[in-house]
């Protein structure tokens, strides 16, 4: 049997087609670790696909592990593998995020719930949002915003929940958001 021949021309071909989508997949996933590095310095927390095992807008398990061989996640990272699905800026006890903050969203479009709490962000920092098409559950708790921010939060049109406690935002302000955004549970 005659053994296959490969012109140089195809073994290029070939490696380029390899080449180019793993390029992406690095890219990819560099942007992402970079985000999660910037938002956890600022006192955040980033939680991957495997934190939100049934429902994709519960809160994250965080007890939850990445599934795997352990030293496959460790080497290039869990980044490489598992996709950032949710955020949480501030606490109870920090006060970490600004507006500067949120713009670290971008890099993340596979965000599907996420949780403001006691921030410094701005009615116009929550402008960041409208980058996160994938975004299901919105949660602010004390926070300084007011009605001013209700056109960036009604842009948020696949919203499924928003919930808004010990904020400056009116009954007013949330009834412009259930009336802007039908089809989300808006909790006030």
């Amino acid at each position: 049997m005659p053994r296959p021949r490969v012109s140089l021309r195809g073994l290029l071909l070939g490696m380029a087609l390899i080449a180019a989508p793993a390029s992406y997949w690095i890219h990819t996933a560099i942007q992402q670790r970079q985000a999660a590095e910037a938002i956890r310095s600022l006192g955040g927390q980033v939680y991957y696909d495997f934190h939100f095992a049934e429902s994709r807008t519960a809160e994250p398990d965080e007890s939850a592990q990445a599934t795997g061989p352990h030293w496959l996640g460790n080497w290039p990272g869990v980044d490489f593998f598992h996709r950032v699905q949710g955020v949480r800026y501030g606490s109870f006890a920090t006060v970490a995020a600004d507006d500067g903050g949120l713009s670290w969203l971008a890099r993340l479009p596979h965000v599907r719930w996420l949780a403001i709490h006691g921030t410094g962000v701005s009615d116009d920092g929550l402008a960041a949002l409208r980058e996160l098409a994938e975004l299901r559950q919105l949660t602010l708790y004390a926070t300084g915003l007011t009605d001013r921010c209700v056109d960036h939060l009604a842009s948020l049109d696949r919203l499924e929940r928003l919930e808004i406690d010990y904020s400056q935002i009116t009954e007013r302000g949330a009834a412009r958001l259930r009336e802007a955004l039908p089809s989300t549970r808006v909790e006030y």
